[in-house]
């Protein structure tokens, strides 16, 4: 059963400090906002002559920043949350995991939701390279039967009827430029005049206007199209992973930022300090990964201000609710618990398998880099996870 002693019912704060807390809003601001627009920026503006290793840098301390975040800020809280004992007995008795199996089946939608993503958009694909291909051949048909129909005239027909004494076709050589020898076929024009059996026609094929369809079939902008399907179709699946980023930091975001609203006294300075290096890394890996996904600038823009907003609008919530605000009733430990889960599942997955495994593990472009450059990256990782990972004991 709940327990309905005082502590859970004691509503309201002591100790408040408003200006400590109306600064850290601002400077929380700036840092998340500083932290995801800087790589999104280098991207857009070269001239600000960001190494390319530094954002590299930041975006492997920003990903152990991130999983450290799941792991060690949102699952301890969901587990705390849900099974508190101002709760029911269910919660802390019956089934005193619940936090964690929130958690797990957030991962297990993200995996869902990216897999079913990733299906689509592959069939897609596939589908469009077939169009692609049947049109090309298409083309390449209808050259051929242009051509087929260019020796129409009777005279030229009788040209090229068979000499029974010489073995050869009359006139060919007429039809022929005098340099035949030297002229070299078009990208593509051998493979249209393979089709076609006729040394005359064949060379017609490569010289006459027909030539510019067959060439244009089999061009190179033609054959790098399935090439910039595959691009296209990454940049999707790129786009949903940080659509589910964005939103597992804005839960996130929004209850860390409550829960400095409604702090005090030397728990509040920490919490503020913590606030500062946890949004401004957490913003360089989710500016890194937004860079990347080729979204249009204002949306770009748009993602950077919402996630700085996020925590500011938590603390401003906090703020507000901090005279009446109750943290142990059972609506305020239920639900935190939950958006708890439910950030530690979305972050713990999207940490470990878009970020670490993707960007990093099987990263082809990173394992060709010098070693000592490939070492620190990692490194840089273990920091953030372990930087993070000790400001978990304030936040």
């Amino acid at each position: 059963m709940a327990s309905s002693g005082p502590v859970c019912n004691t509503l309201g704060v002591n100790n408040y400090s408003n200006p400590l807390h109306i600064a850290g809003l601002f400077v929380i601001l700036c840092g998340g906002f500083l932290g995801a627009f800087l790589p999104v920026a280098a991207k857009r503006y070269p001239w600000l002559r960001i190494p390319g290793m530094v954002l590299q840098l930041g975006r492997a301390f920003g990903t152990g920043v991130v999983i450290a975040t799941g792991f060690v800020h949102m699952m301890p809280p969901a587990l705390a949350n849900l099974s508190d004992a101002c709760l029911p007995g269910f919660f802390t008795d019956t089934y005193n995991s619940l936090g964690a199996a929130i958690a797990l089946g957030a991962a297990l939608f993200m995996q869902l939701l990216e897999f079913s993503g990733r299906v689509y958009i592959g069939r897609y694909m596939d589908r469009i390279i077939a169009e692609h291909a049947a049109a090309r051949k298409a083309l390449a048909f209808s050259a051929k039967q242009a051509h087929a129909q260019v020796p129409s005239e009777e005279g030229t027909l009788a040209a090229l009827a068979p000499d029974p004494e010489a073995g050869t076709l009359q006139g060919a050589s007429a039809l022929q430029p005098d340099n035949a020898e030297s002229i070299q076929p078009s990208p593509g024009s051998e493979l249209c005049a393979c089709a076609v059996e006729e040394p005359v026609v064949k060379t017609q094929l490569m010289h006459s206007e027909g030539s510019a369809l067959c060439s244009l079939a089999l061009s190179d902008e033609d054959r790098s199209d399935e090439k910039k399907l595959l691009d296209k179709a990454e940049l999707r699946n790129l786009k949903l992973i940080v659509i589910i980023f964005e939103f597992g930091v804005a839960v996130h975001s929004v209850i860390v930022g409550l829960d400095f609203g409604v702090s005090t006294g030397q728990t509040a300075v920490t919490l503020f300090a913590a606030l500062i290096f946890h949004q401004f890394f957490e913003g360089v890996a989710l500016g890194t990964t937004i860079s990347e996904a080729g979204f249009a600038w204002w949306l770009v823009m748009l993602m950077v201000i919402s996630f700085a907003l996020e925590t500011p609008v938590g603390t401003a919530i906090g703020m507000g609710i901090s005279r009446a605000y109750n943290p142990n009733s059972v609506a305020s430990l239920v639900i935190r618990g939950v958006l708890d889960g439910l950030s530690a599942g979305i972050l713990i997955y999207t940490g470990l398998v878009d970020l670490l495994t993707y960007r990093f593990t099987l990263n082809t472009e990173l394992h060709k880099q010098q070693l000592v450059w490939v070492v620190l990256t990692i490194a840089f990782v273990w920091a953030g996870a372990i930087g993070m990972s000790i400001i978990g004991a304030w936040i």
